[in-house]
């Protein structure tokens, strides 16, 4: 009775695609384990292991296992002609990959933020006239937020393709300062603004490690003043300490240049007027 059963052939099929679908079931189960362990190995900070890579291999095991399972029942079991199937998939692929090729440009963009790592969820970047803090790099695009609070979305084909500034270095936020002081000013009073500038801006907030030292010098001569330009490394990585810390500094300088008879510039002219003694 159970041979005449079992040689039914649509049952053997049917018992054949069970044991495929528990194998595939049980590789999908420990992917999803491994996909866990990644995810929370990604979680800790003492690693370059991003969430969206941990993500990505995980997903991208589960997808080759179901295919992979698809196509042995297909080929195997119900005796498709898998190649044809294949050929047939490709010259759809084609025309989706026209229809949809910015979506590709910026998939393509995000698996080269995960290889190269020009930034990461967490760094301050700045793309054209956009500056913000990382959020989240997705498949298709990152979100910023910048210093207004402001969620900005762009695609990572742009990211990767733009020129990009990365203004926050180990817990530190990069700062220039440009200063700018009358013609009057002398060699003395010069070398004077340095110095106050050194002794405001030095160890500011905390000690300065060699590379984050602020750096300051007379940096030109310009069509209405004489230009000094002050780069600093605020020891944070907030806006809003920043905002902070900000108006600190420049409060000092104001306070500590009025006091030293030190003329900030501004745009000026001054026009010679001359009287022709004759006709008057």
């Amino acid at each position: 009775m159970f041979d005449t059963l079992f040689s039914v052939p649509w049952l053997n099929r049917l018992l054949a695609i069970a044991a495929v679908t528990g194998a595939a079931g049980a590789m999908l189960y420990a992917a999803g384990k491994l996909d866990r362990k990644l995810r929370e190995f990604a979680g800790h900070k003492d690693n370059s292991l991003s969430d969206l890579t941990a993500g990505i291999f995980g997903s991208s095991l589960k997808i080759i296992i179901i295919i992979t399972a698809a196509l042995f029942i297909g080929q195997n079991i119900f005796g498709l002609n898998i190649s044809a199937l294949l050929a047939s998939a490709g010259v759809i692929g084609l025309a989706c990959a026209l229809a949809a090729k910015d979506t590709i440009s910026n998939f393509f963009g995000t698996l080269v933020i995960l290889t190269d790592a020009p930034f990461k969820p967490g760094d301050r970047i700045e793309c054209g006239n956009i500056c913000g803090i990382v959020k989240n790099v997705g498949m298709r695009s990152s979100r910023i937020i910048t210093d207004d609070g402001s969620e900005c979305t762009i695609p990572n084909s742009i990211l990767t393709n733009a020129a990009l500034f990365q203004r926050n270095r180990r817990g530190h936020l990069k700062r220039i300062i440009d200063l700018t002081l009358t013609y009057d000013t002398t060699a003395v009073q010069m070398d004077q603004a340095v110095k106050i500038l050194h002794e405001i801006m030095d160890n500011f907030h905390g000690p300065d490690q060699k590379e984050f030292e602020p750096r300051i010098f007379f940096s030109g001569f310009g069509a209405y003043s004489l230009n000094i330009r002050a780069i600093i490394f605020f020891k944070t990585e907030s806006f809003l300490l920043e905002e902070q810390l900000l108006h600190e500094l420049n409060s000092k300088i104001l306070h500590q240049f009025n006091a030293a008879g030190l003329e900030f510039a501004y745009p000026t002219q001054t026009l010679y007027c001359n009287r022709d003694k004759a006709g008057s």
